[in-house]
Protein backbone atom coordinates (compact mmCIF):
# COMPACT_ATOMS: atom_id res chain seq x y z
CA UNK A 1 0.00 0.00 0.00
CA UNK A 2 1.50 3.48 -1.02
CA UNK A 3 1.87 6.14 1.63
CA UNK A 4 -0.71 8.27 -0.30
CA UNK A 5 -3.35 5.55 -0.08
CA UNK A 6 -2.37 5.20 3.75
CA UNK A 7 -2.79 8.71 4.38
CA UNK A 8 -6.73 8.36 2.80
CA UNK A 9 -7.23 5.03 5.13
CA UNK A 10 -5.98 7.47 8.12
CA UNK A 11 -8.05 10.32 7.00
CA UNK A 12 -11.35 7.90 6.71
CA UNK A 13 -11.18 6.64 9.87
CA UNK A 14 -10.70 10.05 11.76
CA UNK A 15 -13.96 11.35 9.61
CA UNK A 16 -15.33 8.46 10.63
CA UNK A 17 -14.65 8.59 14.52
CA UNK A 18 -15.30 12.32 15.01
CA UNK A 19 -18.97 11.64 12.85
CA UNK A 20 -19.41 8.77 15.26
CA UNK A 21 -19.05 10.91 18.34
CA UNK A 22 -21.34 13.95 17.09
CA UNK A 23 -23.96 11.69 16.50
CA UNK A 24 -23.53 9.85 20.38
CA UNK A 25 -23.73 13.39 21.43
CA UNK A 26 -26.83 13.97 24.00
CA UNK A 27 -29.46 17.22 22.44
CA UNK A 28 -30.04 19.89 24.27
CA UNK A 29 -33.66 19.93 23.88
CA UNK A 30 -35.59 16.44 24.48
CA UNK A 31 -38.15 16.63 21.25
CA UNK A 32 -41.59 16.55 21.23
CA UNK A 33 -44.80 17.01 19.40
CA UNK A 34 -46.27 20.36 18.83
CA UNK A 35 -49.83 20.66 18.35
CA UNK A 36 -50.88 22.03 14.84
CA UNK A 37 -54.12 23.25 15.74
CA UNK A 38 -53.79 26.75 16.51
CA UNK A 39 -57.14 28.16 15.50
CA UNK A 40 -58.72 27.37 18.92
CA UNK A 41 -55.61 28.73 21.03
CA UNK A 42 -56.38 32.07 18.55
CA UNK A 43 -59.80 32.05 19.25
CA UNK A 44 -59.66 31.72 23.25
CA UNK A 45 -57.10 34.82 22.66
CA UNK A 46 -59.39 37.21 20.71
CA UNK A 47 -62.47 35.95 22.84
CA UNK A 48 -60.34 36.94 25.74
CA UNK A 49 -59.36 40.46 23.86
CA UNK A 50 -62.97 41.48 23.40
CA UNK A 51 -63.85 41.15 26.64
CA UNK A 52 -60.97 43.32 28.09
CA UNK A 53 -62.30 45.64 25.69
CA UNK A 54 -65.91 45.25 26.91
CA UNK A 55 -64.74 46.20 30.73
CA UNK A 56 -62.71 49.36 29.77
CA UNK A 57 -65.93 50.43 27.64
CA UNK A 58 -67.90 50.08 30.77
CA UNK A 59 -65.64 51.85 32.90
CA UNK A 60 -64.70 54.56 30.30
CA UNK A 61 -68.94 55.48 29.91
CA UNK A 62 -71.14 52.89 32.31
CA UNK A 63 -74.17 55.21 30.91
CA UNK A 64 -73.69 53.67 27.77
CA UNK A 65 -73.78 50.27 28.85
CA UNK A 66 -75.14 48.30 27.00
CA UNK A 67 -73.35 48.52 23.91
CA UNK A 68 -74.52 44.87 22.40
CA UNK A 69 -76.82 42.47 24.55
CA UNK A 70 -75.76 39.31 23.11
CA UNK A 71 -72.23 40.46 23.55
CA UNK A 72 -73.10 40.82 27.57
CA UNK A 73 -74.81 37.42 27.55
CA UNK A 74 -71.84 35.43 25.75
CA UNK A 75 -69.58 37.09 28.65
CA UNK A 76 -71.26 35.43 31.72
CA UNK A 77 -68.84 35.23 34.44
CA UNK A 78 -70.82 32.81 36.18
CA UNK A 79 -70.95 30.38 33.69
CA UNK A 80 -67.59 31.11 31.87
CA UNK A 81 -64.54 30.19 34.52
CA UNK A 82 -62.49 31.44 31.70
CA UNK A 83 -63.84 35.01 31.75
CA UNK A 84 -63.81 34.75 35.62
CA UNK A 85 -59.48 33.79 36.05
CA UNK A 86 -58.81 36.34 33.34
CA UNK A 87 -60.53 39.13 35.11
CA UNK A 88 -59.51 37.73 38.18
CA UNK A 89 -55.65 38.04 36.97
CA UNK A 90 -56.23 41.50 35.43
CA UNK A 91 -57.57 43.01 38.29
CA UNK A 92 -54.80 41.33 40.56
CA UNK A 93 -51.81 43.21 38.57
CA UNK A 94 -53.60 46.08 38.23
CA UNK A 95 -54.47 47.96 41.65
CA UNK A 96 -55.93 51.01 39.88
CA UNK A 97 -58.62 48.80 37.58
CA UNK A 98 -59.54 47.04 40.50
CA UNK A 99 -60.54 50.60 42.07
CA UNK A 100 -62.55 51.53 39.45
CA UNK A 101 -64.16 48.20 38.98
CA UNK A 102 -65.09 48.29 42.69
CA UNK A 103 -66.80 51.82 42.79
CA UNK A 104 -68.71 51.08 39.87
CA UNK A 105 -69.94 47.75 41.12
CA UNK A 106 -70.94 49.30 43.94
CA UNK A 107 -73.15 52.22 42.40
CA UNK A 108 -76.82 51.70 42.92
CA UNK A 109 -78.12 50.78 39.29
CA UNK A 110 -80.72 52.45 37.51
CA UNK A 111 -83.99 51.02 37.69
CA UNK A 112 -84.39 51.67 33.66
CA UNK A 113 -81.11 49.03 33.26
CA UNK A 114 -81.83 45.79 31.64
CA UNK A 115 -81.54 42.97 33.92
CA UNK A 116 -78.53 41.56 32.36
CA UNK A 117 -76.91 44.80 32.90
CA UNK A 118 -77.29 44.44 36.52
CA UNK A 119 -76.52 40.76 36.40
CA UNK A 120 -73.18 41.40 34.92
CA UNK A 121 -72.53 44.06 37.47
CA UNK A 122 -73.54 41.13 40.20
CA UNK A 123 -71.01 38.82 39.05
CA UNK A 124 -68.38 41.29 38.53
CA UNK A 125 -68.45 42.23 41.97
CA UNK A 126 -68.36 38.61 43.36
CA UNK A 127 -64.94 38.21 41.49
CA UNK A 128 -64.06 41.03 43.13
CA UNK A 129 -65.34 39.39 46.50
CA UNK A 130 -63.34 36.31 46.06
CA UNK A 131 -59.84 38.39 45.01
CA UNK A 132 -57.47 37.82 48.53
CA UNK A 133 -57.06 41.67 49.64
CA UNK A 134 -53.87 43.08 50.15
CA UNK A 135 -52.95 42.95 53.64
CA UNK A 136 -48.50 43.81 53.20
CA UNK A 137 -47.43 45.96 55.90
CA UNK A 138 -46.48 49.76 55.30
CA UNK A 139 -42.48 49.91 54.68
CA UNK A 140 -41.29 51.79 57.55
CA UNK A 141 -38.31 53.91 57.21
CA UNK A 142 -36.68 53.95 60.55
CA UNK A 143 -35.22 57.54 61.45
CA UNK A 144 -31.92 58.28 61.62
CA UNK A 145 -31.06 55.63 59.16
CA UNK A 146 -27.69 57.33 57.76
CA UNK A 147 -26.32 58.04 61.01
CA UNK A 148 -22.67 56.94 61.62
CA UNK A 149 -22.61 54.92 65.05
CA UNK A 150 -20.81 56.70 67.73
CA UNK A 151 -19.63 53.76 69.87
CA UNK A 152 -18.56 50.52 68.64
CA UNK A 153 -19.37 48.53 71.85
CA UNK A 154 -22.65 46.75 71.43
CA UNK A 155 -25.75 48.30 72.87
CA UNK A 156 -26.83 47.07 76.59
CA UNK A 157 -29.34 44.63 76.17
CA UNK A 158 -28.57 43.29 72.72
CA UNK A 159 -26.17 40.30 72.38
CA UNK A 160 -22.89 40.44 70.93
CA UNK A 161 -22.15 38.25 68.32
CA UNK A 162 -19.43 35.50 68.21
CA UNK A 163 -17.31 37.87 65.45
CA UNK A 164 -17.72 40.84 66.95
CA UNK A 165 -16.35 39.12 70.54
CA UNK A 166 -13.37 37.72 68.58
CA UNK A 167 -12.52 40.60 67.21
CA UNK A 168 -13.11 42.73 70.18
CA UNK A 169 -10.62 39.60 71.80
CA UNK A 170 -7.94 39.75 69.57
CA UNK A 171 -7.67 43.36 69.66
CA UNK A 172 -7.00 43.40 73.46
CA UNK A 173 -4.68 40.26 72.38
CA UNK A 174 -2.57 43.03 70.18
CA UNK A 175 -1.69 44.92 73.14
CA UNK A 176 0.30 42.09 74.98
CA UNK A 177 3.54 40.71 74.28
CA UNK A 178 1.95 37.43 72.98
CA UNK A 179 -0.14 39.49 70.99
CA UNK A 180 3.00 41.02 69.13
CA UNK A 181 4.47 37.85 68.12
CA UNK A 182 1.28 36.50 66.81
CA UNK A 183 1.13 39.74 65.02
CA UNK A 184 4.27 38.42 62.75
CA UNK A 185 2.31 35.21 61.44
CA UNK A 186 0.08 35.61 58.03
CA UNK A 187 -2.39 33.16 59.44
CA UNK A 188 -3.54 35.01 62.36
CA UNK A 189 -3.47 38.21 60.36
CA UNK A 190 -5.50 36.43 57.23
CA UNK A 191 -8.10 35.23 60.08
CA UNK A 192 -8.23 39.00 61.85
CA UNK A 193 -8.94 40.38 58.42
CA UNK A 194 -11.76 37.76 57.89
CA UNK A 195 -13.04 38.32 60.88
CA UNK A 196 -13.79 42.09 60.68
CA UNK A 197 -15.21 41.19 57.04
CA UNK A 198 -17.62 39.58 58.95
CA UNK A 199 -18.36 42.14 61.31
CA UNK A 200 -18.51 45.19 58.81
CA UNK A 201 -20.55 43.14 55.85
CA UNK A 202 -22.23 39.79 57.30
CA UNK A 203 -23.77 39.15 54.15
CA UNK A 204 -20.36 38.73 52.05
CA UNK A 205 -19.73 36.00 50.23
CA UNK A 206 -17.60 34.02 52.24
CA UNK A 207 -19.35 34.17 55.46
CA UNK A 208 -23.14 34.31 54.19
CA UNK A 209 -24.98 31.92 56.00
CA UNK A 210 -22.29 30.27 57.94
CA UNK A 211 -23.94 29.77 61.15
CA UNK A 212 -27.08 27.92 59.23
CA UNK A 213 -24.48 25.84 56.99
CA UNK A 214 -23.14 24.50 60.44
CA UNK A 215 -26.66 23.30 61.10
CA UNK A 216 -26.93 25.69 64.11
CA UNK A 217 -30.39 27.02 65.46
CA UNK A 218 -30.29 30.74 64.68
CA UNK A 219 -28.74 32.65 67.58
CA UNK A 220 -26.79 29.91 68.71
CA UNK A 221 -23.56 31.38 68.01
CA UNK A 222 -24.62 34.76 70.31
CA UNK A 223 -22.99 35.89 73.50
CA UNK A 224 -23.44 38.55 76.06
CA UNK A 225 -20.91 39.97 78.72
CA UNK A 226 -22.39 37.42 81.21
CA UNK A 227 -21.94 34.41 79.37
CA UNK A 228 -18.37 35.51 79.00
CA UNK A 229 -17.75 36.09 82.80
CA UNK A 230 -19.18 33.04 83.55
CA UNK A 231 -16.95 31.42 80.84
CA UNK A 232 -14.16 32.86 83.40
CA UNK A 233 -14.62 30.75 86.15
CA UNK A 234 -15.46 26.72 83.82
CA UNK A 235 -12.43 24.78 84.69
CA UNK A 236 -9.25 24.44 82.01
CA UNK A 237 -9.21 21.56 80.32
CA UNK A 238 -6.62 18.84 82.19
CA UNK A 239 -4.63 16.94 79.41
CA UNK A 240 -1.61 15.96 81.43
CA UNK A 241 -3.10 12.45 81.61
CA UNK A 242 -6.01 10.33 80.15
CA UNK A 243 -7.58 7.72 81.46
CA UNK A 244 -8.68 5.05 78.49
CA UNK A 245 -11.15 2.18 79.12
CA UNK A 246 -8.89 -0.87 79.87
CA UNK A 247 -5.53 0.95 79.61
CA UNK A 248 -5.17 2.95 82.83
CA UNK A 249 -3.67 6.25 83.26
CA UNK A 250 -1.74 7.18 80.34
CA UNK A 251 0.88 9.68 80.70
CA UNK A 252 1.80 12.27 78.47
CA UNK A 253 5.20 12.38 76.95
CA UNK A 254 7.60 15.16 78.10
CA UNK A 255 8.36 17.28 75.18
CA UNK A 256 10.45 20.37 74.87
CA UNK A 257 8.01 23.20 74.42
CA UNK A 258 9.47 25.82 72.01
CA UNK A 259 10.99 29.16 73.44
CA UNK A 260 7.90 31.35 73.41
CA UNK A 261 7.18 34.70 74.73
CA UNK A 262 6.91 34.70 78.95
CA UNK A 263 2.69 33.44 78.93
CA UNK A 264 3.06 34.44 82.50
CA UNK A 265 2.71 38.28 82.06
CA UNK A 266 -0.08 37.74 79.89
CA UNK A 267 -3.18 39.75 80.75
CA UNK A 268 -5.65 37.10 79.33
CA UNK A 269 -8.39 35.54 81.72
CA UNK A 270 -9.71 32.34 81.45
CA UNK A 271 -12.84 33.53 78.97
CA UNK A 272 -10.06 35.02 76.53
CA UNK A 273 -8.43 31.67 76.40
CA UNK A 274 -11.78 29.74 75.77
CA UNK A 275 -12.72 32.42 73.17
CA UNK A 276 -9.20 31.45 71.22
CA UNK A 277 -10.45 27.93 71.85
CA UNK A 278 -13.96 28.26 70.17
CA UNK A 279 -12.05 30.25 67.36
CA UNK A 280 -10.01 27.45 66.34
CA UNK A 281 -12.88 25.33 65.94
CA UNK A 282 -14.42 27.23 64.04
CA UNK A 283 -12.24 27.87 61.28
CA UNK A 284 -11.59 23.95 61.46
CA UNK A 285 -15.31 23.40 60.80
CA UNK A 286 -15.65 26.46 58.14
CA UNK A 287 -12.80 25.08 56.07
CA UNK A 288 -14.37 21.53 56.53
CA UNK A 289 -17.62 23.18 55.32
CA UNK A 290 -16.02 24.81 52.69
CA UNK A 291 -14.77 21.23 51.19
CA UNK A 292 -17.71 19.52 51.31
CA UNK A 293 -20.71 21.65 50.73
CA UNK A 294 -22.85 21.44 47.97
CA UNK A 295 -24.07 24.92 45.95
CA UNK A 296 -27.16 26.23 47.47
CA UNK A 297 -29.88 28.23 45.87
CA UNK A 298 -28.34 31.44 47.36
CA UNK A 299 -25.15 30.75 45.46
CA UNK A 300 -27.15 29.78 42.19
CA UNK A 301 -29.09 32.76 42.54
CA UNK A 302 -25.94 35.42 43.08
CA UNK A 303 -23.98 33.47 40.38
CA UNK A 304 -27.16 34.37 38.09
CA UNK A 305 -27.23 38.37 38.88
CA UNK A 306 -30.36 39.97 38.19
CA UNK A 307 -33.22 39.17 35.86
CA UNK A 308 -32.56 39.64 32.03
CA UNK A 309 -35.77 41.55 31.82
CA UNK A 310 -37.79 41.59 34.80
CA UNK A 311 -41.18 39.75 34.60
CA UNK A 312 -43.71 43.27 34.65
CA UNK A 313 -41.41 44.20 32.09
CA UNK A 314 -42.15 41.18 29.23
CA UNK A 315 -43.69 42.73 26.14
CA UNK A 316 -41.92 40.56 23.07
CA UNK A 317 -41.08 37.07 21.74
CA UNK A 318 -37.44 37.15 22.88
CA UNK A 319 -38.09 38.54 26.15
CA UNK A 320 -40.45 35.79 27.25
CA UNK A 321 -37.55 33.52 26.69
CA UNK A 322 -35.36 35.03 28.59
CA UNK A 323 -37.40 36.04 31.15
CA UNK A 324 -38.35 32.07 31.24
CA UNK A 325 -35.20 30.56 31.07
CA UNK A 326 -33.74 32.63 33.94
CA UNK A 327 -36.93 31.86 36.22
CA UNK A 328 -36.18 28.18 35.26
CA UNK A 329 -32.74 28.12 36.90
CA UNK A 330 -33.49 30.36 39.24
CA UNK A 331 -36.15 28.59 40.63
CA UNK A 332 -34.88 24.94 39.92
CA UNK A 333 -31.05 25.41 39.91
CA UNK A 334 -28.37 25.39 37.24
CA UNK A 335 -29.53 21.35 36.78
CA UNK A 336 -31.99 22.02 34.71
CA UNK A 337 -30.06 23.84 32.24
CA UNK A 338 -30.55 21.36 29.30
CA UNK A 339 -34.13 20.88 30.34
CA UNK A 340 -37.00 21.50 27.76
CA UNK A 341 -39.87 23.94 28.77
CA UNK A 342 -41.86 21.15 29.64
CA UNK A 343 -40.31 19.17 31.78
CA UNK A 344 -39.48 22.43 33.45
CA UNK A 345 -43.40 23.50 33.67
CA UNK A 346 -44.22 20.14 35.26
CA UNK A 347 -41.46 20.45 37.76
CA UNK A 348 -43.17 23.49 38.73
CA UNK A 349 -46.35 22.16 38.67
CA UNK A 350 -45.00 19.27 41.24
CA UNK A 351 -43.28 21.89 43.68
CA UNK A 352 -46.46 24.63 43.82
CA UNK A 353 -49.50 22.45 42.79
CA UNK A 354 -51.63 25.68 43.20
CA UNK A 355 -50.21 27.61 40.56
CA UNK A 356 -50.32 24.39 38.09
CA UNK A 357 -52.37 26.34 35.90
CA UNK A 358 -50.15 29.53 35.71
CA UNK A 359 -47.37 27.08 34.70
CA UNK A 360 -49.28 25.36 32.08
CA UNK A 361 -49.89 29.22 30.54
CA UNK A 362 -46.79 30.15 30.53
CA UNK A 363 -45.30 26.96 29.16
CA UNK A 364 -47.81 27.34 26.77
CA UNK A 365 -46.74 31.35 25.94
CA UNK A 366 -43.07 29.94 25.64
CA UNK A 367 -43.79 26.99 23.11
CA UNK A 368 -45.96 29.75 20.64
CA UNK A 369 -43.27 32.38 21.25
CA UNK A 370 -39.92 29.77 20.61
CA UNK A 371 -41.24 27.15 18.21
CA UNK A 372 -43.31 29.15 15.53
CA UNK A 373 -42.96 32.12 13.48
CA UNK A 374 -45.41 35.18 14.03
CA UNK A 375 -45.09 39.00 15.42
CA UNK A 376 -42.39 39.46 17.62
CA UNK A 377 -44.29 42.36 19.77
CA UNK A 378 -46.86 39.89 22.77
CA UNK A 379 -50.30 40.86 22.24
CA UNK A 380 -51.69 42.58 25.29
CA UNK A 381 -53.23 39.33 26.37
CA UNK A 382 -50.47 37.49 25.90
CA UNK A 383 -48.02 40.27 27.53
CA UNK A 384 -50.53 40.12 30.65
CA UNK A 385 -50.63 36.41 30.97
CA UNK A 386 -47.13 36.01 30.73
CA UNK A 387 -46.14 38.90 33.32
CA UNK A 388 -48.72 36.97 35.63
CA UNK A 389 -47.46 34.21 35.18
CA UNK A 390 -44.27 34.96 35.76
CA UNK A 391 -44.20 37.52 38.73
CA UNK A 392 -46.49 34.42 40.69
CA UNK A 393 -44.28 31.89 40.23
CA UNK A 394 -40.86 33.95 40.89
CA UNK A 395 -42.61 35.09 44.34
CA UNK A 396 -44.00 31.18 44.87
CA UNK A 397 -39.81 30.47 44.71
Amino acid sequence: MTKSNTRWVIALSALMGILGTAQGQTRRYARFKIDPDYEKVLAGRLELASFKDLVKRVLADPSKLPVDMKQLEQFNLEKNEKFKQALKNWVEDDPQLKQALTDWAKQKAADKQPDKVKKFRQDVNDVLKDLPKDERPPENVAPNVGRELQDDAPDAGEPESLAAMAERAMKQLGDTKFGDWLGKSPAWNRAFSDLQTSVNNPGATRWRDWQGRLSMPEGSWKFGQAAVDRLKDLPRPDVESWRLPGLGSVSMPSVGAPVLPDLNRLSLGAGASWILFLLVLLFVGWHLMRWSRQPTAGDTRALLGPWPVRPEAVATRAELILAFDYLALWSLGLAVKSWNHRAVAGRWREQAPSLAALARVLESLYEEARYTEGIEALSEVEREEARHSLRKLAEAF
